[in-house]
């Protein structure tokens, strides 16, 4: 239908066992040493993944959604909004390039 628009935003974060090929960069290593990020193709989002080694404090920081995204009467606009931790490993991503 035209001038009907659908935007979403996406994060999500989680452990793995190992880094699949889309999670290391142009050197072929992860972000981190335990765990990495990238940029959902096609949608706005971010994944986050790190392995079992990742320190707990790491992992608390990976996995701090922010769902009053959902409840609120203006949305989130960005993945910073939603997955700060990860939202700034998208940003070392970003320098590295």
């Amino acid at each position: 239908m035209a001038g009907e628009h659908n935007s979403s935003l996406a994060a999500g974060s989680g452990e793995v066992m190992l880094f699949r090929d889309w999670y290391l960069n142009q050197d072929g290593k992860p972000l981190h040493p335990f765990s990495s990020a990238r940029r959902y193709k096609d949608s706005w989002g971010l994944g986050v993944v790190f392995l079992p080694a990742e320190s707990p404090e790491e992992r608390a920081k990976l996995m701090d959604f922010r769902l009053d995204c959902i409840t609120r009467f203006f949305p989130c606009m960005d993945e910073k909004e939603i997955l700060p931790g990860g939202a700034h490993m998208l940003e070392e991503l970003d320098l590295e390039r």
